[in-house]
């Protein structure tokens, strides 16, 4: 079920930037990670990382929007290093790609 909010939170968010609603989109993102970083883990940490990873993508997406590209690149780095260290990353591309649009 973690899982599960976790991508609801992360779709939710993306919808929130479509509509510039910035404030409630990191609000969602950040509920996301704290699924993935709280003191009691969920799931496998291949998961949490791949999860996390897309919650910091997505997240870069939102601070690039705002013009705060040191935060979305930032943002976009950890992302990277998250999926270079999970087995289960399976999109790394389109972290490279927000890499290159910041």
């Amino acid at each position: 079920k973690w899982k599960q909010l976790n991508t609801e939170y992360n779709v939710s968010a993306m919808k929130f930037l479509q509509t510039e609603d910035y404030e409630t989109a990191l609000d969602l993102l950040n509920r996301a990670k704290q699924l993935i970083t709280a003191d009691v883990k969920f799931g496998e940490q291949d998961d949490r990382r791949k999860l996390l990873a897309i919650t910091y993508n997505n997240m870069s997406c939102i601070y690039k929007r705002r013009g705060l590209l040191k935060t979305a690149l930032s943002l976009a780095k950890k992302a990277l290093q998250l999926e270079t260290e999970s087995t289960k990353a399976d999109n790394p591309a389109c972290t490279h790609l927000n890499l290159c649009a910041i």
